[in-house]
């Protein structure tokens, strides 16, 4: 009776689902499609899902509770419309201001507080790897696991908070227009933009978290929930962006939202406009994808092999938009120079020049050519962490070293010291050997003459 009550217990998961918080309160739009896509996977993988946004999530499902929280959008545009076009260059500090009243707008809802009591009742917390720190208060004396999606693509700062250190000479940071391939001068200036985002975040950081501390003072060192990753969900492939060392659990998700072409709105169309999942990219009728080079956007071009006129704007889209150029995929004009003789001679570029429509047709094959789909290794690997309880064994061991650690700056630094100190030892006992030796000479030369005179005496 006990061995079929253990049996009965065991496979309750598995017929009715687990129970799944899904946090998402942020402003940017295609963060939340992508973990809408995870979401959609999750219900259709029979999971019970509570799902908070800011926008409206249309599906409904009997396993789905959505707690949509539009007044953050309403309350964020509002300082961005403020900012206008010049909001890269204040970035750091209109972060803070618009995550402080998104952050305020999200407390304020007593669903999200009811949510906090019953914290204990999910078997998962999947959440953004940045700007959602809001979300820690549902880790807060509660040992789930805790799921990040990195929406970017591969960054530097997500994979460390496993533990593991990517060199910032082949991963060019968030907001630098590099690719994988750069110069000494482009690492130079890729490891001070690494240095700058790390210490801007972290400034803005304690602006818009102090509303969160004062009411839950126990996050008050909010960072070390950071430590609580237990999964990494990376929207990027080595098919699409190159290959890099990962650990095991960095499952690369890369093209989640990619599905086969479906007719256009406008069959004659030949330049489309995009929308993300649509599968616009894919009609024979689409020749050049004008972008402002988005993750999911240009994704999705190099999934149908459609080459690209990148117009990025800001954040990551310079990088996107810098790493297809270098591979001969897309062209890009900048905003402050555009005309439209420019337009119209990129354009033709790309439609007359076959090259480029050859490479991104090359890397199409590459990127549909997977033993499984993206959908498939998110779901299993978000199961596989709940199964084992947050899937510990998987640590990887520099996850508790420090940077100095990590580098081994201190072993080199101890070893270093007791080098030089054998050095100067050496150096300083031949100093003193010589100089006893120079004094017995020196002794030996002046006591001469007097003996002789001695002697003539």
């Amino acid at each position: 009776v006990n061995r079929m009550l253990l049996l009965w217990l065991a496979l309750i998961p598995l017929c009715c689902g687990y129970n799944i918080l899904v946090s998402i309160p942020n402003v940017e739009k295609s963060e939340s499609t992508l973990a809408f896509y995870v979401t959609n996977g999750l219900l259709d993988a029979g999971h019970n899902v509570t799902l908070i946004t800011s926008f409206k999530f249309t599906r409904e499902h009997k396993n789905l509770k959505v707690i949509w929280i539009p007044e953050i959008l309403t309350a964020s545009e509002k300082i961005m419309d403020d900012a206008g076009l010049d909001w890269e260059k204040d970035f750091y500090n209109l972060l803070a201001s618009y995550e402080d009243i998104k952050i305020k707008t999200f407390l304020k809802d007593k669903r999200i507080l009811e949510i906090f009591k019953n914290r204990n009742t999910f078997d998962l917390l999947l959440s953004l790897s940045h700007f959602c720190e809001s979300s820690f208060i549902f880790l807060m004396n509660n040992d789930i696991p805790f799921v990040q999606i990195v929406t970017p693509g591969m960054e530097i700062f997500p994979l460390a908070n496993d533990g593991h250190l990517v060199s910032p000479a082949v991963m060019p940071n968030l907001r630098s227009a590099y690719s994988e391939y750069m110069t000494f001068w482009e690492r130079t200036k890729n490891l001070l933009s690494i240095l700058d985002y790390y210490y801007g975040t972290r400034k803005a950081a304690r602006v818009y978290m102090e509303s969160v501390t004062k009411k839950f003072p126990d996050l008050e060192e909010y960072d070390r929930f950071y430590d609580r990753v237990s999964l990494t969900l990376i929207n990027s492939h080595f098919t699409l962006d190159g290959p890099f060392p990962l650990l095991p659990n960095h499952v690369e998700i890369g093209s989640i939202h990619c599905r086969k072409a479906l007719p256009l709105r406008e069959v004659d169309k030949e330049l489309a406009d995009f929308v993300e999942g649509s599968g616009d990219a894919g009609h024979p009728k689409t020749k050049v994808f004008i972008s402002h080079c988005g993750n999911l956007g240009t994704q999705e071009t190099k999934y149908h092999g459609v080459p690209v006129l990148g117009l990025p704007i800001g954040f990551d889209q310079p990088r996107s938009c810098a790493k297809m150029v270098k591979k001969g995929q897309a062209l890009t004009l900048q905003w402050d120079t555009l005309t439209v003789e420019k337009i119209v001679e990129s354009l033709n570029t790309l439609v007359n020049n076959p090259s480029y429509r050859e490479n991104m047709k090359t890397l199409s094959k590459i990127v549909q050519d997977q033993k499984d789909t993206p959908m498939d290794r998110a779901i299993w690997w978000i199961e596989y962490v709940i199964r084992h309880k947050g899937a510990p064994h998987l640590t990887y061991a520099g996850k508790h070293l420090s940077l100095f650690q990590y580098v081994m700056l201190d072993v080199i630094l101890v070893w270093l010291c007791v080098f030089l100190f054998l050095i100067f030892s050496v150096f300083y006992v031949i100093k003193i050997i010589c100089c006893k030796e120079r004094g017995r000479k020196d002794g030996k030369a002046i006591g001469s003459p007097r003996k002789n005179v001695k002697k003539y005496q």
